[in-house]
């Protein structure tokens, strides 16, 4: 069975050159990471710690994960976001973003000793 990518035609289960995998890895890793930082602004704890694992699941690195955990941290904690949603959105965001930190430690912990 044939399929079109970027105009060429490939079979279906052939591998993607490394350049096309390595940016299909990323734009699904991104679509994981953004997913994770919306969890957590909407505050949902239980979804932010399934969203961590979802996305180490499907290919996002520890790496990545963090970064993303540490820039939803770091926003939160600006002056102007919260004169812009008002305190009350943040507060909401603290539990969602510890569980999200505190799944992606137990994740990590477990890669460095498997």
């Amino acid at each position: 069975m044939l399929s079109m990518e970027k105009g060429h035609q490939r079979r279906i289960g052939d591998r993607l050159p490394a350049p096309l995998a390595e940016a299909r890895r990323a734009e699904l890793s991104l679509d994981n990471l953004i997913a994770l930082a919306v969890v957590i602004a909407c505050g949902c704890e239980p979804c932010a710690k399934q969203t961590v694992r979802r996305a180490l699941e499907r290919g996002s690195t520890l790496q990545e994960v963090e970064q993303t955990l540490r820039v939803v941290g770091t926003m939160q904690a600006l002056p102007c976001l919260a004169q812009a949603v008002g305190p009350h959105v943040l507060a909401c965001m603290e539990q969602p973003l510890a569980a999200a930190f505190r799944t992606f430690h137990e994740a990590s912990a477990v890669g460095r000793r498997g």
